[in-house]
C-alpha cells in the first residue's frame, strides 16, 4: 500500500500503480492494478521473481506511476533495495520513501509499504527415502565402479484445489471453468473441469513417469471453453529431481502477459522410487484402506477478525460477514456494519467426513437491496490441518485473481479414528535444528507429582491498547512473533503470544 503520494491530477489526486523489476530487466517487470483517485492506495498484491546468484548484486527496483488516459503516465517516485542486503528466509516489512529527484521541487513524495521475503533455491540432498534398502521397494542401479544409487522413477501428484482464479467468462457473474494439465517429459495427464468457480476443488491423484534426463514437471491451468481454444490462466514448473520427500504447498501460477493474476494451485508431490505400476497399486490400496477405516471428525474454527477488506459500498466501507464451509456443512458469522477491519471472535464446529476435502472461507458484503457482494475467499486443504494444533493465522482473501484483504482464523482438526497416516516423509526446512527433548530428570520429577512434562516456553504479551498502534501490532503478529517462534520451536522451546486487544491467544503448546 502507499501513503501521501504525489497528486498529479487537477482534482488533487492520482491514479497510482506500481511497477517492480530486478535491475534493468524491464521486460520481466510486474505491475499492480491501478487505484483510481487516491493518494493512499491499498493493493495487497504479491509478485515472485527468480534471481540468479549474479543478480544478488542488483537492486529490487520499485517505481510508482500515475495512470493517464491520454499521454504518458506520470512518475510518482522510484527507489531501489540492494538484494545483497536481504537475508534468506527472513521477512522484511517496512515503509520505504522514494529517492529524491533533482528535476522536481517536491521533497516529500510519499511512501510505499512492502513485505519482502528472499528464499534460496538450492539443490536438495537425497533423503532417507532415496537411500532405503532394496527390500523396501526402492529401485537400484549400478553406477561407475559398481556403486549403487537409487533412481527416481516418477512423481505422485495430488491435485487438491485452486484459489484466486481470474474471471475468464463474460457477463456480470462471469466465472471460470478451470482444469489443470500435468506433464513430465512425454507423460501427460489432465484433471476434470470444474464448472463456474474461482476456487476449484479437484482432489485427483496422478503418477507421472520421470525418464532419465527429464528436469521439468510442468503444470498448466486453463479455462475450458466449449467453442474455440481454451484460455490460458497460468503455469508453474518444478524440477522433479529436487522433490526428495513429500511436499505439500500452494504453487503460484504465472502468466507472462497477465502479471496481475494471483491464481494458485495446492499440490502434494511425492517422489516414487519403485515401479510406476507398483506405486499406483499401493496408492489405490492406501486410498481404499483409509476410506474404509477412517471415521468422521470435527473441525473447530474461530473466525477472529479481518483487515484491509475492499470497500464494496458507495460510502467507502463494507458490511462484512463470513461463511465457512466444509462439504455440506456451512456456518455464518454476524454482520459488522460499515467496517473494513471487522472483529467477529466467533467459533464454530463443522463435521468432516473426508480429510482430503477443502475448507472454504468466504467474506461477503451485506446488501439491503439485491444480492450480497463477494469481497474475497480462500481455500485451505484439510490434509494440512489434520492432527495439528494451529495458532491463529492470517489468510489472504482472493477475488478475480486479486487479493482483497486478509482474515484471521484459528483452526483445530483432530485426527479421525482409524485415520491412516501417510508414510511419506514431509520435506522440512533446510538446516532446521532437531528438537531438544525435555530433561528426563525433570520429566521424572514432575511425573512423580502427577504432572505431565511440558517443554520450556516463551510467552509474548502484546500490551499496547491505542487504536493508532494497529500497524505496529500487525507487524508483531506478521513478522516478529513468527520469527521468534521459528527460532524457538525447533529447539524444543514453545512460543505463546497473547494479544488482549485483538482477542488473540496463539499457543503451539499442548495443554498441561
Amino acid at each position: 500500500r502507499g501513503r501521501d503520494l504525489l497528486a498529479k491530477d487537477r482534482g488533487g489526486t492520482s491514479d497510482p500503480y506500481v511497477r517492480v523489476h530486478i535491475g534493468d530487466e524491464l521486460l520481466k517487470a510486474r505491475k499492480t492494478g491501478v487505484k483510481d483517485k487516491t493518494l493512499n492506495p491499498t493493493w495487497m498484491e504479491e509478485f515472485e521473481f527468480t534471481i540468479s546468484s549474479s543478480q544478488r548484486q542488483e537492486h529490487l527496483v520499485i517505481e510508482a506511476f500515475d495512470k493517464d488516459t491520454f499521454g504518458t503516465d506520470d512518475t510518482l517516485g522510484k527507489f531501489g533495495i540492494p538484494l545483497d542486503t536481504l537475508a534468506p528466509d527472513r521477512e522484511y516489512r517496512d515503509w520505504y520513501g522514494f529517492d529524491a529527484s533533482a528535476d522536481e521541487e517536491e521533497t516529500n513524495r510519499g511512501q510505499l509499504e512492502l513485505k519482502i521475503t528472499l528464499s534460496e533455491l538450492v539443490q536438495m540432498q537425497p533423503s532417507a527415502a532415496e537411500t532405503k534398502a532394496p527390500g523396501a521397494g526402492a529401485v537400484k542401479a549400478a553406477g561407475p565402479g559398481g556403486a549403487v544409487a537409487s533412481q527416481l522413477q516418477g512423481i505422485t501428484v495430488l491435485v487438491v484445489g485452486g484459489r484466486g482464479m481470474p474471471k475468464m467468462d463474460s457477463g456480470l457473474l462471469g466465472k471460470c471453468d478451470p482444469f489443470l494439465t500435468l506433464q513430465c517429459g512425454e507423460d501427460k495427464k489432465q484433471t476434470k473441469v470444474i464448472k463456474r468457480t474461482l476456487a476449484p476443488t479437484w482432489n485427483e491423484t496422478f503418477t507421472l513417469k520421470v525418464d532419465p534426463g527429464v528436469t521439468e514437471l510442468k503444470f498448466e491451468c486453463f479455462d475450458y471453453d466449449l467453442i474455440g481454444d481454451n484460455d490460458f490462466i497460468g503455469a508453474v514448473s518444478i524440477n522433479p529431481r529436487q522433490i526428495t520427500g513429500k511436499r505439500s504447498e500452494w504453487f503460484k501460477l504465472t502468466h507472462p502477459e497477465q502479471p496481475a493474476f494471483n491464481a494458485e494451485v495446492f499440490l502434494t508431490l511425492t517422489p516414487v522410487y519403485e515401479s510406476i505400476e507398483e506405486a499406483q497399486k499401493r496408492a489405490e490400496e492406501a486410498k481404499h484402506a483409509s476410506a474404509n477405516a477412517a471415521s468422521s471428525t470435527v473441525l473447530s474454527i474461530e473466525v477472529a477478525a479481518a483487515r484491509g477488506l475492499a470497500a464494496m459500498d458507495s460510502g467507502g466501507t463494507s458490511d462484512p460477514y463470513t461463511i465457512v464451509q466444509v462439504g455440506g456443512e456451512k456456518r455464518k458469522t454476524k454482520v459488522i456494519k460499515k467496517e473494513l477491519n471487522p472483529e467477529w471472535k466467533e467459533k464454530f464446529d463443522l463435521v468432516v467426513t473426508d480429510v482430503n476435502d477443502m475448507l472454504k472461507v468466504q467474506v461477503w458484503d451485506k446488501d439491503m437491496i439485491g444480492a450480497d457482494d463477494l469481497i474475497g475467499e480462500t481455500l485451505i486443504p484439510l490434509s494440512t490441518l489434520v492432527g495439528k494444533k494451529s495458532a491463529q493465522k492470517w489468510h489472504s482473501l482472493y477475488k478475480d485473481s486479486a487479493i482483497m484483504g486478509e482474515i484471521l482464523l484459528g483452526i483445530n482438526l483432530p485426527k479421525p479414528q482409524g485415520w491412516v497416516e501417510d508414510a511419506a516423509e514431509e520435506t522440512g526446512p533446510l538446516g532446521s535444528a532437531p528438537p531438544i527433548p525435555a530433561s528426563p530428570g525433570i520429566a521424572a520429577g514432575l511425573g512423580s507429582l502427577g504432572y505431565r512434562c511440558c517443554p520450556p516456553h516463551v510467552r509474548v504479551y502484546v500490551a499496547g491498547t491505542l487504536p493508532d498502534m494497529s500497524q505496529e501490532r500487525h507487524m508483531l503478529h506478521d513478522s516478529v512473533i513468527p520469527q521468534l517462534r521459528g527460532f524457538c520451536e525447533p529447539r524444543g522451546v514453545l512460543c505463546v503470544a497473547v494479544d488482549v486487544r485483538m482477542g488473540m491467544y496463539e499457543d503451539t503448546a499442548e495443554s498441561v
